[in-house]
């Protein structure tokens, strides 16, 4: 895990930072599993599937993770899918929280990017203002009605976990 790839190891770092109350990734999010792919900071040219394939956050390296935040934000198409099985749907979510954070909100579809902006900055205001992360997604949802009419710019998301409070 991690081995190779700096950004991986740079994400890692973060989740494993004790004074992090939130964490935000705002990345692209496999369809099939919801797994989350990482962007190097420069455009790069892979050598290889395995090089490629090393800019891919999985639910065991998340797992593999000491999560020390109150609120992981997977601002990602289809972070909340995953393996349906008896005991739920096991994906990209359920990896955060059993590694440890609190709660996390994600997404169960692909959401326009601009949408997806918005509804953040909407999102992080209210959560902001002393509103629980439940309450501030509703309002988030509430607020977007009002630019986006339609369900599938905002109605994707989702909160799991505890419903966290963040002081700032």
């Amino acid at each position: 895990m991690f081995k190779n790839s700096l950004l991986e190891w740079a994400v890692h770092k973060i989740t494993r930072e004790t004074g992090n109350t939130i964490i935000h990734f705002a990345a692209h999010g496999s369809k099939e599993n919801g797994q989350i792919a990482l962007a190097p900071s420069k455009p790069t040219t892979y050598s290889s599937p395995a090089e490629e394939k090393d800019c891919i956050l999985t639910m065991r390296e998340v797992q593999e993770m000491g999560i020390r935040a109150q609120l992981v934000v997977l601002s990602c198409c289809y972070s909340g899918r995953g393996d349906i099985k008896s005991e739920g749907v096991v994906g990209m979510t359920r990896a955060f929280l059993a590694a440890g954070a609190r709660a996390v909100v994600a997404s169960l579809w692909a959401i326009d990017d601009t949408a997806t902006m918005f509804f953040m900055l909407k999102f992080y205001s209210h959560l902001k203002n002393g509103e629980s992360a439940s309450k501030s997604l509703q309002q988030a949802m509430k607020d977007m009605r009002d630019i986006y009419e339609e369900p599938m710019y905002w109605a994707g998301f989702f909160l799991i976990g505890d419903d966290v409070t963040i002081t700032v």
